[in-house]
């Protein structure tokens, strides 16, 4: 094995790296550039969160008389904001613009702006928006929109999710999530556009999406790919449960994803077939219940890198926020740090190397809605020289998802710096406001 002072042979940087690289995959970074999904304008509408009705709609449209979002406190409304974030967590997104959205936002599709933080008012409209670039170029939204009563709220999911009098609509049922209603129209811009609108309680949510080349016409395969999204996304939202098969292609296509935007960050990375090396915490996460209550997974091969270095990353969904909160400890309890240790050793075993005693460390990390940075090292000699063999983590949940990254690395100093690492993530995802 080299010795050399490379980047992964030194622990800070190492887990620096791995951490930012995770916060990247958070896609929180801010852009300026312009959207396609939606006009240009940005008008926000009535002080209140009214609906934005323009001067040519027909009194008899869905969008004339349509109730207005509620006025909700700033609690209220970054909770309704961290709804939206569980959508687009994970999958290597660029976020370009968000903030304030009424409700007649369902038809104009103006846009939210580029906010960078929550207005300093003490009462605000009830509805948020994200956009986010999507790594093939779809442009993607998702919106919330609260109101005072169910009854106001069902009154709004009937309008926004009906076709008639959008250019080119077209409304059905959505097969998932549950109770889901697919639109596919014009946008005010001339885009062909697809959304899915879901009802849950005093909340309609919207996620929407303009396919990269689609201009104002899209082929019907296309429109069923834009709505497999849509649909997609839409399961990770809060309180939304879909069947386990659905998950299981959302965490597959969300891996798909991390894996392109891994590939574009660290490049360089080779598979090789067979190998089980940088597992990572997942691989003992059976046997302390961390699993209990996931409805998908995906886990990628190991990328190799130069000198050893591997590194893997996998997705759990959860039927909940809640099993998701639950599970989060589960991946790095002292139980599955010893599992972990007790594979790494029996690894080194098999290769004739004398393993010493395991060392390992577990810290939090201000990520997401709640993250852990796990680090376990194995300390062996082969033919009579020292070296230690480092497997870390770095285990994010976001909503009902939880996102494991984790790299597997011979290495001869390890120094984990969780505060500089943090900042550097925190910095990556825009937290820094």
């Amino acid at each position: 094995m080299n010795r050399s002072s490379a980047w992964w042979n030194d622990g800070r940087l190492r887990l620096a790296v791995l951490l930012a690289l995770l916060a990247a995959l958070l896609a929180y970074v801010v852009t300026t550039r312009t959207g396609a999904l939606g006009v240009t304008t940005g008008a926000l509408g009535t002080p209140s969160g009214g609906a934005v009705v323009g001067a040519r709609t027909p009194t008899d449209c869905p969008a004339a008389g349509a109730p207005s979002v509620e006025s909700v406190s700033r609690p209220t409304l970054r909770g309704l904001r961290e709804d939206l974030r569980g959508v687009m967590f994970g999958r290597g997104r660029r976020l370009y613009e968000e903030g304030l959205a009424a409700s007649g936002f369902a038809w104009s599709d103006s846009e939210p702006g580029k906010r960078l933080a929550l207005p300093p008012n003490a009462r605000d409209p009830g509805g948020y928006e994200l956009r986010w670039w999507a790594a093939n170029g779809d442009d993607v939204a998702a919106d919330v929109f609260l109101f005072a009563g169910v009854g106001q709220a069902r009154d709004f999911f009937d309008r926004a999710s009906s076709a008639r009098c959008r250019p080119s609509g077209t409304a059905l049922a959505a097969s998932s999530p549950p109770g889901g209603r697919d639109l596919a129209w014009r946008n005010p811009d001339g885009f062909a556009q697809e959304d899915v609108y879901l009802l849950r309680g005093r909340r309609v949510y919207r996620v929407g999406v303009v396919r990269a080349g689609a201009g104002n016409g899209i082929t019907s395969a296309g429109r069923s790919a834009a709505f497999a999204l849509v649909n997609g996304l839409a399961c990770a939202l809060p309180g939304v449960w879909c069947h386990p098969q659905s998950d299981q292609a959302l965490a597959q296509q969300a891996l798909a994803e991390q894996l392109a935007l891994v590939r574009r960050q660290l490049p360089g990375g080779q598979p090789r077939a067979g190998a089980t090396a940088g597992e990572g915490p997942g691989a003992c996460s059976s046997t302390t219940g961390a699993r209990d209550g996931e409805t998908g997974a995906a886990l990628s091969e190991s990328l190799y890198y130069g000198n050893g270095l591997a590194l893997r990353v996998a997705i759990h969904l959860y039927a909940s926020d809640a099993a998701a909160r639950r599970a989060l400890p589960r991946y790095a309890t002292r139980a599955a740090r010893g599992c972990l240790a007790g594979r790494l050793a029996s690894a080194l075993r098999a290769r004739r190397s004398r393993a010493g005693t395991p060392r390992e460390r577990l810290a939090s990390a201000p990520i997401g809605q709640g993250a852990l940075v796990a680090e376990v090292e194995v300390p062996f000699s082969y033919a009579g020289r020292p070296y230690a063999l480092v497997l870390d983590g770095v285990i994010v949940r976001q909503g009902r998802i939880i996102d494991v990254l984790s790299t597997l690395a011979p290495a001869t100093t390890i120094r984990a710096a969780e505060r500089l690492a943090t900042q550097l993530a925190r910095l990556a995802v825009g937290e820094q406001r």
